[in-house]
């Protein structure tokens, strides 16, 4: 079963957020998943916050960086 894109984005806001918190990772980089249909990938926005990340912080880009 596929999961949806809203889900997706739940749970990598979840994992991002875990992983800030245990101070696994800092505020630099992204977190990204490949979109279920291969088009691209969904990532956290530049302008996201780690310890506010939300499922509404992560875009859909293109493999070419185009939103």
């Amino acid at each position: 079963m596929t999961m949806n894109l809203e889900a997706c984005r739940q749970q990598l806001a979840l994992a991002l957020a875990m992983l800030e918190r245990e101070e696994i990772i800092d505020f630099n980089g992204h977190f990204s998943a490949r979109l279920p249909d291969g088009r691209g990938l969904m990532i956290n926005a530049a302008d996201s916050v780690r310890s506010r990340i939300a499922a509404h912080d992560f875009i859909d880009i293109d493999f070419d960086g185009r939103p």
